[in-house]
């Protein structure tokens, strides 16, 4: 799977705790950038159920 298909797994991962919530991907840094009013454990926990581990910078 190439990072855009990441992207979308984890747009689908996070809508399901906050579906209005802004997903910016940075393709060259590999890394996503979230806005939501979704907890931060909610967030995290959602993304580590669909397979992508996440911390917070």
């Amino acid at each position: 799977m190439k990072f855009g298909g990441c992207v979308a797994s984890i747009e689908k991962a996070n809508h399901t705790v906050d579906a209005p919530a802004s997903i910016r991907a940075d393709i060259q840094a590999h890394s996503i950038k979230v806005a939501t009013g979704s907890s931060r454990q909610g967030r995290l926990r959602s993304l580590n159920v669909a397979g992508y581990p996440a911390r917070e910078d």
